[in-house]
Order: structure tokens, then sequence, then C-alpha cells
């Protein structure tokens, strides 16, 4: 490994999400999201959306990981590891169960101020997602989700809850999620759009042709989310002065497949449209000349108001996030195969680089030429809130699990972000997705793991949720105590 360091005061951090490690989804007056409504993948990898919970079906979100019972446990050993911040969400419906209560749960409340107050014991920062995956099922149902502009004050009520009732002890919060994935129909479900029939999920097939007011819907759920967004940077300064907000993203690292102008050009396009498209409205506070005429182009009716042209420009974000797993090419050549996963996207396959056996291609180097993408283009610090590797992994004869490939992932990505620093871009941090075992979103299954520490939970719903911790553990200890010196696995 090369001679270059991570500053002193880089942010360690741990990611996790609650709709994918809470569990307890009635309990303590928890009401239902949109993917407690999801099955767990079958054998071709889909999964279900059931409006009523079928007894013949397993909702892994149900169960998580358990972390709503073992919180203090989990913390721990987050803690042990030297995470000095923990990012996580919360729930809006453990604080409003239907979305449209007056007033909020007291017993969701205490539920977090647990959490933090667990996190200041070890002397670890609280960073908050206000939107992640959790989006209420009676506003889905009532409202069509984000397409309706009255949910944007129904979150608003929700946030300005927990900004006011965390005042002093959290400082960095997020709105949503990878927001850019609406740039995509398969986004329409995440933004709460959902027929009134059930219907199957699979992220890696062709997605079916939207008709023109299915566009409008994802779009005007778009659109919503950036005003909703701009209303609470606003409002959450107006609280506490101190308040730093950010944007989150799902880090869309393409290449050209070929040096054909035509790949590359398309490969511009493919970073336009979702990457740029919405980081130039969460850094800018504006659409962009490409986004503009995109809407244009396509007909596509937002229904953005006249008086959200200055919301927007006010409400812009401090610092820029992204979550990256992996890259992708693109091809102009339609007859090319596009048959490589990425985090809620789909590419074609980069034949000089390696895949989990997710299909997820492994590419440190494109971290690095994001992060410059980025930097160069907005200017404002970078933090890297969700990266790791997914992987079938089973208990040895030791209660352990040995994952060599793990190490080898992580280090290749402290290693390009050291690069990243040497280049001169402002990186605050980095957070491992995910240090515990939890449900994966995408395919709803505690095969796929990402953890050091392994639960013992299935995808058929058995196991007794014991935490073993494997063989990367004591490797990722000895990584973070070292602010990333020690790399040797």
């Amino acid at each position: 490994m090369s001679e270059l360091k991570l500053p002193e005061n880089f942010i360690w951090g741990a990611s996790i999400c609650g709709a994918q490690c809470d569990g307890a989804w009635k309990e303590d007056g928890k009401g239902e999201n949109i993917l407690d409504h999801q099955t767990v993948c079958d054998s071709n990898k889909t999964r279900r959306f059931t409006h009523e919970i079928n007894p013949d079906y397993y909702y892994p979100n149900h169960d998580g990981n358990d972390f709503y019972h073992r919180y203090k446990e989990d913390i721990g050993y987050m803690a042990e590891l030297g995470f000095k911040s923990m990012r996580f969400s919360v729930m809006w419906t453990r604080l409003y169960p239907t979305g449209e209560e007056e007033l909020p749960n007291p017993k969701g409340l205490q539920y977090y101020h647990n959490i933090i107050n667990e996190l200041k014991k070890y002397d670890m920062e609280p960073v908050i997602m206000l939107s992640h995956l959790d989006f209420p099922y009676h506003l889905a149902m009532k409202y069509g989700g984000w397409s309706d502009r009255r949910v944007i004050d129904l979150f608003l009520k929700f946030c300005k809850t927990v900004v006011t009732e965390f005042k002093g002890d959290v400082k960095k919060y997020i709105g949503f999620n990878e927001i850019n994935i609406l740039c995509q129909p398969i986004g329409s479900t995440l933004g709460g759009i959902i027929p009134d029939h059930d219907f199957d999920l699979n992220i890696v097939k062709i997605v079916p042709q939207e008709s023109q007011e299915d566009m409008n819907k994802r779009f005007r759920a778009l659109h919503n989310q950036f005003v909703a967004a701009a209303k609470l940077a606003i409002m959450a300064r107006e609280i506490d002065p101190e308040i730093k907000i950010g944007g989150c993203v799902s880090g869309k690292c393409i290449y050209p497949l070929t040096p054909n102008p035509k790949d590359v050009l398309a490969a511009q396009q493919a970073m336009q449209i979702p990457d740029w498209f919405v980081g130039d409205m969460l850094v800018k506070g504006e659409y962009s000349y490409f986004a503009k005429r995109y809407l244009e182009r396509n007909n596509i009716d937002n229904g953005a108001l006249p008086e959200d042209a200055q919301i927007l420009k006010k409400g812009t974000i401090d610092f820029y996030t992204i979550n990256y797993y992996s890259s992708g090419c693109i091809s102009s050549d339609d007859s090319v195969a596009k048959d490589c996963a990425m985090n809620m996207f789909i590419s074609t396959k980069n034949p000089y680089l390696e895949a989990s056996e997710w299909g997820w291609q492994i590419d440190a180097d494109g971290l690095r030429y994001l992060c410059n993408e980025i930097y160069g283009r907005y200017g404002i610090p970078i933090m890297i809130l969700e990266n790791g590797i997914g992987a079938a992994e089973q208990l040895n004869e030791n209660n352990t699990v040995s994952d060599p490939y793990r190490k080898e992932y992580i280090a290749k990505h402290i290693q390009a972000m050291k690069e990243v620093i040497d280049d001169g871009i402002e990186l605050l941090g980095y957070y491992y997705w995910a240090p515990i075992d939890l449900v994966s979103a995408s395919t709803g299954e505690m095969m796929k793991r990402y953890g050091f520490v392994f639960v013992d939970h299935y995808d058929d719903g058995s196991g007794t949720m014991k935490r073993y911790k494997k063989e990367s553990f004591e490797w990722m200890k000895k990584v973070l105590h070292s602010n990333g010196e020690d790399l040797e696995y």
C-alpha cells in the first residue's frame, strides 16, 4: 500500500437502515410501511408486493435482524470495532403510524432517544436519514405516494418533530436516501406510487414501458421530494443553525464500453440522468439545461409551481453523500446485453473487472473517479455514506465466517479514498454498509450478508438472531484503530 494517509479527523462510520434491520414491524404502535408488504425473493430472484399480508409468504422486514430489541448489543459491536459515528434512519411510521396523526407516537420517540443515548455512551456521532424505504403504506394508498403535493407537508411535520426532539444531540441530517432512484421506473415503488393490485419486483429484468401518466407521476414525486428536501433544510437551520444538511444519491459510475464516440456520449448522458439531474438540484437548487430538455422531450409534467423556484434555491445542501458499491458500462449498440447488476441499476459488464456473486462489479478506482467528478462539479464536501460487499455466508465449525473477500474489497476502497484526498478533494468520512448482517433492500434476503457480525437468521424466517463475529471483525478493528493505516490482510 502507498504512503498516503487519511486525516486525523476522518470520520469512520457505520450505516444501517431501520426498515431493513429493526423488525418489530407492528410493535409499540409502529404503522405499516411499503417495505412491510414485500416478500422475500423467490428462486427467480423476484419479490412480490402484496396488499394483504399473506400467511403463506415470508415478509423479511417484519423481522429484520431484530435491531429494535438488540440495538445495545449491536451498537456495542460497532463501538468495539472503532466506528465513531452511526448513520441510521428514523422511521416515519414509528413516529406517525399512518403519516397523518396529529401527535407523534411517544414510544417511537423514546426508542430513538434510547439509540442516541447509547451512541453518546460510546462517543459516537448520530447521523439521521429521514426517508429510507419506510414510506407509510396508508399514504401510498390514500395519496398515490410522493406524486401528491399534500405529502410534502405531512413529511415536514414528521421532520420538524425529529429535528426539534433531538436538537443539540444530532447535527447532521439527510432528507432522502438515494433520491436519484426516482429517475428510473423502479423508483416509483420506493416513492410510494403503488398499483392497487399485487405485483412482482425484479430489478434485473427489463422494466416494461411506462405510460405517460406513470412517468408524470414519477417525476412529480421526484419534484415533490426536491421541494420537501429544500424545505427541510430551511426549517432545520431555523431550528438549529449548527445543523448541516446532506443529500444522498446512489453513486452511479458509468463508463463507455468502447472508445466509440457514441459510447462516450451515451456514458455522459447516463451520468447526466440520474446523477447530475439530481445533484444539480440538491447543490445548485435548480434544474440543469439537460434536465429541462429531458422533461420537455418526454412531455413530462412534473407539477412544479412558480413559487418552488425560490424554495429550491434557498434549501440547498451542505455536503454531498454517495452510496457507492460498483460501476458499470454502457454501449450505444442496443444489441449489447445489459446484464450487469448495480445498486438499483442495470448496466453492461466491464471486461476488466471482477464481480461479487450478486454480479456487482468491484471497482475501487471508480470511487476515485466518481468523487473527482462530483467535487469538480460542485466543490462541496463529500461523504461516502454506504460501501460494502454482500456475500452468501454460513457459520463454519468454529462459529465464525471466513470472509477474505470483504477485507480485500474494503482495503482497496480505503486506498482509493486516500488517493481521493490526495487529489485535493474534501472527503469527510466513510460509512460501511452494514456492520451487522441485515435484510437486503433489493432482494429481501438475509443470505446477502454484508456484516462483520453474522446474524443467525435465514430467508425462511428461521434462526435465533444470535450474533457471531466473522473473521473480518478483528481485521476491521485493526483498520479503524490505525485510522486506515494497517490494511494488510
